[in-house]
């Protein structure tokens, strides 16, 4: 099992949306960076949430459910996705 970094901005997808959803599909992904962390991602492996607007945090820990995959297929500019279901969440004291 390998443990990761997703950075995700409140305002566009929150751990507290994750929690609410239980699961989602981790998708659009194009940053060279995060597409070969993906790549890397397998069934089990941990994956920190941080936001990075805001209060910058790691906020939750997730678990990847599935393998990865493209989502559409650019030739120039693959994006990747993959699942995670919502393991827990980190509230401020």
């Amino acid at each position: 099992m390998k443990y990761f970094l997703a950075k995700t901005d409140p305002e566009t997808y929150s751990i507290d949306q994750l929690e609410r959803e239980g699961k989602t599909t981790w998708d659009g992904v194009r940053n060279p960076q995060a597409v070969r962390a993906i790549q890397e991602m397998r069934p089990g492996d941990k994956v920190f949430i941080y936001h990075s607007m805001g209060h910058p945090a790691v906020v939750g820990l997730a678990k990847v459910l599935s393998e990865r995959g493209p989502t559409r297929k650019i030739p120039s500019q693959p994006w990747w996705s993959l699942n995670f279901w919502s393991g827990w969440t980190l509230r401020p004291r």
